[in-house]
């Protein structure tokens, strides 16, 4: 299993192979560590990585390690009006101009069941001709969220790396045909059990609310998890970070992000 460390432009920085059935959530531990050591410890770079890395818990540990993280928003999440999008026009280095209907706001992230929540920011895309809405997910607070969008949506770069990297220089090509004893000890998680234990969460949590209620009983408790319910699925109004609202109301002039006015150094990690 080789794991790779790109650059914004999808150029390799680092590589290096880790044990079979190694998650993504799990590398990414590591590229904090390498990256830290390759720019210093003064450096804020920003991880993007996609929904294989998903794990709140390891967000708040990324970000408590002076890091940034950009990455898709994982599960169901509730669809946004048309009036919550605007349109923002992002100038990439080449002077190219890619436009954006974007919604942004602050949303709180539940994990360890519900006993825990990461704060951060969503942008969502809108695609007006299928209506399909995209959720990124980020610790970013510039004040056009179009920046984020466009790194997002340019992973394909780290994609064409790789496809150049296969067909010119055989990176996935056995260097040798040696082999090593598998570690029989080595523990999996039983895929049917996992899915068994977040049924009995789900389940609790249910009894849980519905014990709330009953009547006579105090109506705080109840109150406090709706709101975070309703902020979770992404229905709060709260402004973005920045000061520039995106909240419902009427369609304004397209916002312009030059891409010169912010240089960002983003870093993709992947496995292949």
């Amino acid at each position: 299993m080789d794991t790779y460390v790109s650059d914004r432009f999808g150029d390799g920085l680092l590589v290096w192979q880790a044990p079979p059935g190694t998650s993504l959530a799990g590398e990414l531990k590591q590229v904090v560590r390498r990256v830290r050591e390759l720019l210093g410890e003064a450096a804020r770079p920003t991880i993007c990585f996609d929904r294989g890395g998903w794990s709140p818990k390891l967000f708040r540990q990324l970000v408590e390690g002076g890091f940034d993280i950009l990455t898709y928003h994982k599960g169901p999440s509730a669809l946004l009006p048309r009036a919550a999008f605007f349109e923002h026009v992002f100038v990439d280095e080449a002077g190219h101009e890619y436009r954006y209907l974007l919604a942004d706001r602050r949303v709180r992230i539940a994990y360890d069941s519900h006993k825990r929540y990461f704060a951060c920011r969503q942008v969502i895309r809108l695609d007006e001709e299928s209506g399909h809405q995209t959720q990124i997910v980020t610790t970013r607070d510039d004040p056009d969220p179009s920046l984020a969008a466009h790194a997002m949506f340019s992973r394909w770069r780290q994609e064409s790396f790789f496809k150049v990297g296969r067909a010119r220089f055989a990176i996935d090509a056995l260097d040798s045909y040696a082999t090593t004893p598998d570690y029989l000890r080595r523990l999996v998680a039983n895929p049917g059990r996992r899915d068994a234990e977040r049924e009995v969460i789900r389940a609790r949590v249910e009894l849980a609310r519905r014990a709330d209620r009953r009547p006579g009983q105090p109506r705080g408790d109840t109150d406090r998890h709706h709101r975070q319910g309703r902020l979770r699925g992404g229905e709060s109004q709260g402004r973005p970070p920045g000061g520039t609202g995106t909240g419902t109301g009427g369609q304004g002039a397209p916002r312009r992000s030059p891409s010169g006015s912010d240089p960002v150094r983003w870093l993709h990690s992947v496995r292949s």
